[in-house]
């Protein structure tokens, strides 16, 4: 019996032993797995705080291209220049002795622009015509006048066909029209722009440009603020206006 017994005593040590190592070992894998688990929460930790401030510096990259791209747009506006204007039209109605009505037509150009304006015209940058209306809006323009602007008078007469306007020059450009009946008219000063301009809208795809600016006048004989004027019954022209 005394064998026996040292012979489980022996058993039961060992597997007691067993046990010990079996748990040791247990704590160290859950040791282990915890470790690896928090090294685990900590990277992908990292990587979401990375990517967030990638995203973050991209966002910023981004904003400051467009501003880059913005100031160097305009940088090269300013080397450019910009080509501008500013049209006015304004006119003065006369009673004539002879019952027509004789128009002053005043027109103010500046150039507000950072280039200088070379504006161009065939026959004359003024049109006036006749309107009339039906329906509302539908309008038929007629009867159109185009009165020129003088340039030279001796030995022959001379008209201008362009305007140059240096920057930030304005210069008033006078026309007249007589008209047989009083109503609504049409004014419109239409110019075409220089070959530099013109090549420049090009490149930007867009057509050729015009200066333009256009008024409608409303011509009432009858009013009393109309000033009136005698024009002399005899008038003594001179030999080189006889091609008039």
């Amino acid at each position: 019996m005394n064998v026996i017994s040292r012979i489980y005593a022996h058993i039961k040590d060992f597997f007691c032993s067993l046990l010990d190592i079996a748990e040791n070992f247990h704590y160290l894998i859950l040791a282990i797995a915890v470790l690896f688990g928090g090294a685990w929460t900590l990277y992908t930790f990292d990587a979401l705080n990375q990517k967030e401030k990638a995203l973050q510096e991209l966002d910023q990259t981004e904003q400051n291209l467009k501003k880059a791209k913005l100031e160097l747009k305009d940088l090269q506006d300013k080397i450019d220049g910009t080509d501008s204007s500013f049209i006015e039209i304004s006119h003065e109605q006369i009673k004539l002795s002879n019952g027509n009505i004789g128009v002053i037509v005043n027109v103010l150009v500046q150039n507000t622009g950072t280039n200088d304006v070379d504006m161009k015209w065939k026959k004359s940058p003024l049109s006036v015509y006749k309107v009339e209306t039906r329906n509302g809006d539908e309008q038929r323009l007629s009867n159109e006048l185009t009165p020129k602007i003088y340039d030279d008078v001796f030995p022959k007469k001379k008209y201008l066909q362009n305007l140059y306007l240096f920057v930030g020059a304005k210069k008033h450009l006078s026309f007249y029209v007589e008209l047989s009946d009083p109503g609504l008219y049409y004014l419109m000063f239409k110019a075409k722009t220089d070959k530099e301009l013109s090549d420049k809208l090009k490149k930007a795809g867009k057509s050729n440009g015009i200066w333009f600016s256009s008024k409608y006048i409303y011509l009432d004989v009858l009013k009393e603020n109309v000033k009136k004027t005698n024009l002399p019954k005899k008038i003594t022209i001179s030999k080189h206006y006889k091609d008039f």
